[in-house]
């Protein structure tokens, strides 16, 4: 059997423009997998004066210059043809990684007006009585999903709150049950999934027993 050190990791997703988001996602998880995320982040400066460098230093040097090149062959080899010749001239794969996202982002300022956005798109965020639990909740993590490509973090116990606050109030006397029984700063999104819609199922239930009566099929007395 061959060892885990011998399986190589799949292709690079390539990036074509239009999925930028979601490619930059996949991608750092990519680079990640390689140890070259912090290369991408921090960049790699050459030393101005190389030649009065310790053995140690230049060791340094050498493993951050492998990382450097690294990181911009991978970003090379998963661009498209029509979008390659916007960072051949990046020496560096932070210029490179900058340099696709201001293009298909836009600069530091409209990302942080896109951010925004999304902030008040997930504010205003309200379960509707007519959609399910699950349909609800994988609606706001649509948003966060966006925010967080966009640098923002919201911890799972954030969204917790955020669904509890904003479901309808037929969800009330549950939302009461699960903050007095439950710590909410250890539940998870897909625990409180399961517990709402267990309620929901018993609202479904009522409802259709109340239809019936009214439509005169219920039990007699």
């Amino acid at each position: 059997m061959a060892s885990s050190s011998n399986v190589s990791l799949l292709a690079p997703p390539v990036v074509g423009g239009n999925e930028y988001d979601f490619w930059s996602a996949k991608m750092k998880t990519y680079l990640r997998a390689y140890d070259l995320w912090e290369s991408v982040e921090k960049g790699y400066s050459p030393p101005e004066n190389p030649d009065n460098l310790s053995i140690a230093q230049m060791k340094t040097v050498k493993v951050e210059s492998t990382q450097n090149f690294k990181a911009l062959s991978f970003l090379h080899s998963i661009v498209a043809e029509s979008i390659f010749p916007r960072i051949v001239a990046s020496s560096t794969d932070k210029e490179a990684w900058d340099t696709l996202q201001e293009e298909f982002q836009g600069t530091e300022r409209v990302r942080a007006m896109r951010l925004l956005n999304l902030r008040r798109d997930y504010e205003n965020l309200k379960m509707k009585d007519s959609e399910t639990v699950k349909d609800y909740i994988s609606k706001v993590l649509e948003v966060v999903n966006q925010m967080r490509i966009y640098g923002e973090k919201l911890t799972d116990q954030k969204l917790v709150e955020k669904v509890l606050i904003s479901l309808p109030d037929k969800y009330d006397s549950k939302v009461l049950a699960i903050e007095e029984s439950k710590d909410l700063t250890k539940l998870t999104l897909n625990e409180l999934l399961g517990f709402l819609q267990i309620h929901e199922s018993r609202i479904s239930k009522r409802e259709e027993v109340c239809h019936a009566q009214n439509r005169g099929m219920g039990p007699t007395a």
